[in-house]
């Protein structure tokens, strides 16, 4: 999702600067038109909006396609309102620009996702209210469906018209891309790279949702379905939460050999800049496997390293 530099404390955009400058370490403009005229590279722009890239008769065309999404229900909604006789067809300009709202899906990582395929539904229940009583364009439901496909096409045409022209001047224009580089506005990315993360973030969504569920059965009582969620989270995206979770549920099952190999995996797992406290939970529940299995001598390191921790 693009940033607003003013939003952003100076340390966060730091860190962003840092990584878009790494990303374009030694990109030239030549390799870039390679990688783009062959589809292995593309690019995100990391401050703003694609559109301030463009200029000229590119820039007209945005600016035209957002003015019909954004000025056009305003003047043609009440228009036809008068032409009709039908003062409660002026709401059309709220569905307009709801659905111009639903429009907005270009990160599927968004959880309003969803929201892009309501016009299509909508749709449909329009077809079938047509075939059952005949289409007129002014019926309310008939009017605020197309009121609210205008928003909707409208919007995606200026989202996908702002990305292909910029695209086109960054290919076009060595000066612009220059510019944009230098100034830390693009990030360049290879395709291939972005495909494997967004694969990777689908993933670790599944696997949540697994991580969730075993969370769910264990508050419930169900330690075996636990235990089978946490497992197939694991399966999909090992992290550190979720051995650390069936580890624990592991020890209410009394498994402890299979509670110690998760806590070990969990403890080898912990990112450097980790929560201490939960990373000192994880020894010091190691340590309690250990014990119940007669381990006193590991059992007692494990509680050291657990303390030391925890003050810290």
């Amino acid at each position: 999702m693009n940033k607003n530099k003013m939003s952003l404390q100076p340390e966060v955009y730091d860190l962003i600067v840092a990584d878009i400058k790494k990303a374009n370490e030694n990109i030239s403009h030549e390799k870039f038109i390679k990688g783009a005229k062959n589809g292995t590279m593309g690019f995100r722009v990391m401050f703003g909006e694609p559109s301030q890239l463009l200029y000229g008769l590119r820039k007209a065309i945005f600016n035209f396609l957002v003015m019909m999404y954004m000025g056009a229900p305003i003047l043609l909604v009440p228009f036809c309102s008068f032409v009709s006789g039908r003062l409660w067809l002026l709401v059309g300009i709220g569905f307009s620009y709801l659905f111009t709202h639903f429009a907005i899906w270009k990160d599927s990582r968004l959880p309003s996702r969803w929201k892009s395929y309501i016009i299509v539904v909508f749709g449909l229940i329009c077809i079938v209210y047509w075939i059952m009583h005949s289409f007129y364009f002014f019926d309310y439901l008939t009017f605020f469906f197309f009121c609210s496909l205008w928003g909707h096409i409208f919007f995606r045409m200026a989202e996908n018209a702002q990305h292909s022209f910029a695209m086109k001047v960054l290919i076009e224009n060595k000066d612009a891309f220059n510019a944009a580089v230098e100034k830390n506005i693009i990030k360049i990315f290879g395709v291939e790279d972005e495909l494997m993360k967004e694969n990777e973030w689908k993933n670790w969504e599944i696997a949540k949702n697994y991580l969730d569920q075993g969370r769910e059965k264990d508050t419930e009582g169900d330690y075996s379905g636990a235990v089978m969620a946490f497992s197939q989270s694991i399966e999909i995206s090992p992290c550190t939460s979720a051995f650390g979770d069936r580890a624990s549920v592991k020890i209410k099952l009394k498994d402890y050999l299979g509670a110690i190999d998760d806590y070990s995996e969990a403890i080898k797992r912990m990112p450097t800049k980790a929560d201490k406290l939960i990373f000192s939970q994880y020894y010091r529940h190691r340590g309690d496997a250990k014990l119940a299995l007669g381990l006193s001598n590991e059992a007692e390191m494990d509680f050291r390293q657990a303390d030391q921790l925890a003050k810290s």
